[in-house]
């Protein structure tokens, strides 16, 4: 799977490779940000971002940019337009993939004045005690928060490997907790841990100001805390944020990784 450009590649096996989203010259979107889960059931889902790119873009064109950009409204990011997020699926094990179903923001999202920045797919496969797999999907309600800027952190779940979703409950409360609202999970998988915990690594930022601010990307300003529910995703907490633990621009987007004895 490319990260980093417009298109998410499909390695389900070494002899497949299907193209799963590209850049629209339609929409003028591109796309960023995929996790890939397996269902119960034997389907593949693979989440996404989907990002407004402005009027003038055309990315089969001859430009040679094909960057997936904040929409913000400063030098060289479109001044109008949300982000979306959704997921395609696959039934045949990654040989061919659905159209977009968007789980956060519509068509309207892209391109209204006032769009929703909908941002970051967490994602965990979990096992009830019924044996039954429930999927949890958690994601923000602004792209890079801080303080003085920040959105909601909502939670999504589907117990039929995506085919229906629940409405979206609120979570921010535990990155509150520790001081840093509006937090976000991932962008990456969850864990499940064999006590059932169910583990996301957050990132948010502490800035009194909000991004594209001088000061916003100050390391100091980054920090990472893991949010953990011990009732399968009804409740959740956070623990002590690791702070200033990233270089100055960069991003402290990270995931948690499952070991024999503990995460």
């Amino acid at each position: 799977m490319d990260a980093n450009f417009t298109t998410c590649k499909s390695m389900a096996n070494f002899s497949l490779a299907a193209t799963i989203f590209t850049a629209n010259n339609t929409l003028k979107t591109c796309y960023r940000n995929p996790v890939l889960v397996r269902t119960a059931g034997g389907a593949l889902l693979c989440f996404i971002e989907e990002r407004y790119r402005g009027a003038s873009w055309r990315p089969s064109g001859n430009s040679s940019d094909h960057t997936c950009p904040d929409n913000y409204g400063v030098h060289g990011h479109p001044s109008i337009g949300g982000h979306n997020l959704g997921f395609a699926r696959s039934d045949d094990g990654g040989a061919t993939w659905s159209a977009i179903v968007r789980l956060a923001g519509n068509l309207s999202n892209l391109v209204a004045k006032n769009g929703v920045d909908y941002t970051n797919n967490a994602i965990v496969a979990v096992t009830m005690p019924s044996c039954v797999q429930r999927l949890i999907y958690q994601y923000g309600t602004q792209n890079n928060p801080s303080r003085a800027r920040y959105g909601r952190i909502l939670q999504r779940h589907s117990d039929d490997g995506g085919t229906t979703w629940s409405s979206p409950t609120d979570v921010t409360y535990a990155g509150e907790a520790v001081g840093y609202p509006g937090a976000t999970p991932g962008p990456a998988r969850g864990v499940q841990m064999p006590s059932g915990r169910i583990v996301f690594c957050n990132w948010g930022n502490r800035a009194n100001v909000s991004r594209g601010t001088h000061g916003w990307n100050e390391a100091a300003n980054f920090a990472n805390f893991l949010s953990f529910s011990d009732d399968y995703g009804a409740t959740w907490n956070a623990t002590a944020p690791i702070e200033g633990a990233r270089e100055r621009g960069r991003s402290a987007e990270s995931a948690a990784a499952a070991r024999l004895f503990g995460v």
